[in-house]
């Protein structure tokens, strides 16, 4: 789940479009107000398919307007699962409204929503290289056609390459400004999970998790004192999606502090998993075998004894028939 940021804009942006609307007719400059404030609604109500048609419609007014760009392309990136160019056409229009100002005056969410397009495309290179390398491993393939399809592998990995570090010197802005910081860092650290990048992931992750406490306690204290109805709910379900991203980001950590052989580490994001969400099944297994590396033996047989209770997986899988034969060896 991703936390969407709220669309708002700050004095450069409202100047910008100030001064467009001095060639507008008054009635093109209400409309054109009008499906700005309508696509901002529409998308914060999830609304993405009336945001866009309204986004539309505004730049039939005002084909470069920096706010309904940004918001169009918002919504595609949110649903570039739905049709295969829709990322591809989320990032074009970003860049439309990055080549309007420069970088230290764009608004926050635009910075944002450009470094993840340009992340997830990155991604999406990367997977493509590697599903390249593997045909090119078939022994049953002639070297030429090897030869070929290492190659392409070589150019979407570089594609992913420019990609990221293009993410990265987007996203880095906001650092710099100390905007939207627990994203920002959480898409810092993703791309250097892609990278195997292990001291760029933990430093990102960590500074993700230490914003996400301030953004929680914050939301807590919200749900204390409210007196109303409406704002407890959603800090409620504010609450429940920085959760939500806590447990995805220790989740990565853990894998990359087990990967690094640094067991220590990995048991401690283990643990705040768990303590998170003591249903977490499969973590049980996690720390075990963290805690196996560490030959802490008696607690990995406990962690695994649990995972064994609480498992769906089948008998024949490989982490059940280790779980196991460890519990039974000692």
């Amino acid at each position: 789940m991703m936390i969407r940021p709220i669309l708002l804009f700050g004095s450069v942006a409202l100047l910008s479009s100030c001064a467009v609307f001095g060639g507008l007719s008054k009635d093109e400059r209400e409309r054109l107000a009008e499906y700005q404030q309508r696509a901002s609604l529409y998308w914060e109500s999830n609304s993405f398919d009336q945001s866009i048609d309204m986004a539309n419609r505004g730049l039939e007014i005002e084909s470069d307007n920096y706010r309904l760009l940004s918001t169009k392309a918002w919504c595609l990136y949110t649903l570039r699962d739905r049709a295969p160019d829709n990322l591809q056409r989320a990032e074009e229009l970003f860049r439309q409204a990055w080549e309007q100002r420069a970088p230290i005056d764009h608004a926050p969410f635009l910075l944002l929503g450009y470094g993840k397009a340009k992340q997830t495309l990155g991604y999406r290179h990367k997977i493509e290289a590697e599903i390249l390398a593997h045909e090119a491993s078939n022994p049953e393939l002639e070297v030429t056609e090897q030869t070929t399809r290492r190659n392409r592998a070589k150019e979407h990995q570089h594609k992913a390459e420019v990609y990221w570090a293009d993410a990265e010197r987007i996203l880095s802005t906001l650092l710099k400004r100390e905007e939207l910081l627990r994203l920002a860092h959480k898409s810092l650290m993703e791309i250097a999970v892609e990278r195997n990048d292990y001291a760029a992931a933990v430093k990102h992750g960590d500074l993700c998790l230490k914003r996400s406490r301030v953004e929680q306690e914050e939301r807590q204290a919200v749900i204390r004192e409210s007196m109303v109805a409406d704002d407890e709910i959603k800090a409620r379900r504010q609450l429940a999606e920085l959760v939500d991203q806590e447990i995805r980001v220790r989740t990565a950590l853990a894998e990359m502090h087990y990967n690094q052989g640094n067991y220590e580490a990995s048991v401690a994001q283990l643990d705040e998993l768990l303590r998170l969400d003591p249903t977490r099944s499969a973590d049980y297994y996690n720390r075990g075998k963290a805690l196996e590396g560490m030959n802490r033996r008696e607690e990995a047989r406990r962690d695994y004894l649990k995972f064994l209770g609480t498992t769906a997986l089948p008998t024949s899988d490989d982490r059940v028939i280790h779980a196991f034969d460890f519990t039974q060896s000692i």
